[in-house]
């Protein structure tokens, strides 16, 4: 491991991060907020899994300090990305575990992405609870998306 300092542009010098040896950062020193930048950075490589292994970092140290909305949007990020590579009890548990954060901007976004997935996976009853469950939400943002989605199981037949 080496030390890296960063100047400011003051001349004053920043917190010192600690690298690998191959230049990365040491999760431990990011926050939660720099780890999920650390992530979106794998994704523009188009690295999803290593993306994720970032978020997950950032779960736990969100969770360590009682960061709910750091934890929940982590979580949320961990759904999407397992979602892209197919991997859909990943993501289900994902979702599910934001929405158990219990923080009211997560909750409503967690329950979109389950019904999403639901109705793609077939699981109508189980997309409509979720959809249901954004409506009692009073998201503003996600209100028409939810009453789309009901309306759309609802015009199927499903």
């Amino acid at each position: 491991m080496r030390l890296k300092s960063r100047h400011t542009g003051s001349g004053a010098v920043a917190r010192p991060e600690r690298l690998t040896e191959s230049g990365e950062p040491v999760a431990e020193m990011l926050s939660p907020h720099e780890q999920g930048e650390q992530a979106q950075a794998a994704m523009k490589r188009g690295d999803v899994e290593g993306a994720i292994g970032w978020w997950r970092k950032a779960v736990a140290q969100a969770a360590a300090t009682h960061d709910r909305e750091a934890m929940g949007y982590a979580l949320l990020n961990i759904a999407m990305a397992s979602t892209q590579l197919g991997s859909f009890g990943p993501a289900e548990a994902a979702f599910t575990e934001a929405a158990e954060t219990g923080h009211p901007d997560i909750v409503p976004k967690a329950f979109t992405g389950l019904a999403i997935l639901y109705k793609g996976l077939g699981r109508i009853p189980d997309a409509r609870r979720c959809y249901e469950q954004v409506l009692a939400s009073g998201d503003p943002k996600l209100l028409p998306q939810a009453r789309q989605g009901l309306a759309e199981l609802d015009r199927t037949g499903e």
